[in-house]
């Protein structure tokens, strides 16, 4: 690639990436798009590249538009079309360096592979069997190129498995959110449904309000609060991600609508003596202090979905850099 074409090559893909509002992950796909394009071309820039990397470097050049954007960014479509395209590139460009220098390039290929594809898969045992200082060949070409495409389509779907994950916090969120609204409209409307007072005998009654139709949302607030406590430490345990799919933000909505949620059915629950703690709260103040620890006590409920929403993101960070 002569100095102009490409000075003019890293314009385009600058001007694309500021165009591309919110789109982080095309800064990575970009350096890689970059990097593979040189190798593509020290290596006389082979047909079986091109076409991938055409397809890649069309989609980041392509400004999203407002048009399916919903539909687009639900389905990772910009995301995983790109990605897919530059893995296919990258393995058949990798496998045409592995057979013109095997001793530099097979080893950390094969430690990579390993990361993806079990010790039994015929395409990871292919590429074991190559002595690096065995010469070189077509086969060694072909074989790297189908190891690599095998394991990148492992970690393609382990991004997808992601994205699902993150599509259901959505859904669980929005639900939750309809729900937990709709709940306290209907309290309000008629406060005596779901009371959120405490009454002791003989004539004590403690509430958090004023017993009247804004008690729930007051009593939300105090859950959100205790939930806030809890999603700070569950966060905290949760270690960043490079996949392109992030499912903090999602994880805190849904734990501070469950918090809400817990609070004002705990609270209805120590009104009505079900709950042990219902002898203790003696006050206005331990009615609102039983209402943020119930708010926290979502956190029983969430463990599972904390462990389940770890497991799928340790899972796209097994492997490094098929680059070495």
């Amino acid at each position: 690639m002569t100095a102009p074409r490409a000075a003019e090559h890293d314009r385009e893909l600058l001007t694309a990436l500021n165009n591309a509002k919110a789109s982080d992950w095309r800064v990575g796909a970009a350096a890689r798009l970059r990097w593979l394009e040189d190798e593509s071309e020290a290596l006389g820039n082979p047909r079986s590249a091109q076409r991938a990397l055409q397809e890649a470097r069309h989609v980041l050049l392509t400004t999203p538009g407002k048009k399916h954007l919903v539909r687009r960014w639900w389905s990772g479509w910009d995301v995983e079309r790109t990605w897919r395209a530059l893995h296919d590139a990258e393995a058949t460009i990798l496998g045409l360096r592995a057979a013109a220098d095997p001793e530099a390039c097979l080893p950390a290929l094969g430690a990579w592979v390993s990361k993806y594809l079990p010790a039994d898969d015929r395409r990871r045992e292919a590429l074991d069997r190559i002595d690096p200082a065995g010469g070189t060949g077509a086969p060694v070409g072909l074989v790297v190129g189908n190891a690599l495409r095998a394991a990148f389509e492992a970690s393609d779907d382990r991004h997808r498995a992601l994205r699902g994950h993150r599509n259901k916090l959505i859904v669980t969120g929005v639900i939750l959110f309809t729900l937990t609204i709709a709940l306290g409209a209907v309290v309000s409307s008629d406060p005596a449904l779901l009371p959120m007072c405490l009454d002791k005998p003989p004539d004590d009654r403690y509430c958090l309000g004023t017993d009247d139709n804004g008690d729930i949302w007051f009593v939300y607030l105090l859950g959100t609060l205790g939930a806030a406590v809890a999603t700070v430490q569950s966060l905290l345990r949760l270690e960043p991600s490079p996949a392109p799919y992030t499912l903090s933000g999602y994880l805190a909505i849904v734990k501070f609508l469950l918090g809400a949620v817990f609070a004002a059915l705990g609270v209805a629950m120590v009104g009505t003596g079900a709950l042990a703690v219902s002898n203790v709260v003696t006050s206005q103040e331990g009615l609102a202090l039983a209402a943020v620890v119930l708010g926290y006590a979502q956190q029983i409920g969430t463990r599972f979905l904390d462990t389940a929403s770890t497991r799928v993101m340790d899972a796209v960070r097994p492997g490094r850099d098929p680059r070495g």
